[in-house]
Parts: structure tokens; sequence; C-alpha cells
């Protein structure tokens, strides 16, 4: 978690209200570089949206990796009823 604070500037999934709700310190990622103040924001809204990216990036390789194997075969049929590149000369 704390990771993820630091890069996007976040504290907390809700917001900073979360740790003393929880009874727990502020992390040393949920303040800015010499600031005592917490970032305001929770982290709930950047996973998701971290989540949604990594998703279509997915979708993304499975379609590719879909064109990748009719390629495949379609060169294994090839080669299969007309034989190997020199057999045709």
């Amino acid at each position: 978690m704390s990771l993820f604070q630091k890069k996007f500037h976040c504290c907390g999934i809700m917001g900073p209200q979360d740790y003393p709700t929880h009874n727990l310190n502020f992390s040393k990622s949920c303040y800015p570089k010499n600031s005592k103040n917490v970032f305001k924001e929770g982290c709930l809204g950047f996973l998701e949206a971290f989540c949604e990216q990594l998703r279509a990036l997915n979708w993304t390789q499975m379609v590719i990796e879909i064109f990748d194997f009719v390629c495949a075969n379609a060169l294994a049929v090839k080669f299969h009823f007309f034989g190997s590149y020199e057999e045709l000369y």
C-alpha cells in the first residue's frame, strides 16, 4: 500500500480518514516530501483506474494471441497440404 500511496499521491482507501477510523497512525507514504499535511484523496479511484488500464491491455494481448494462433494454424495447414517451400519449385 505504501508504494501505491507514494506513486499516486493518495492516502488510505477512501481517504486519510481511514487511518484514524481503524486506530492506525498515518503511513509515511501519506505525506508529500517536506510536508506535515497528508494527501487528501483516497487511493480507491486510482486503483480502479489502474485496474481498468490493465484490463484493456489484457484484452489487446488476447486479440493479438488469437491472431497469432490463427496465422500459425493457417501456416501449418499450408505446409501439410502443399509441402515445404523447396518442394514447390
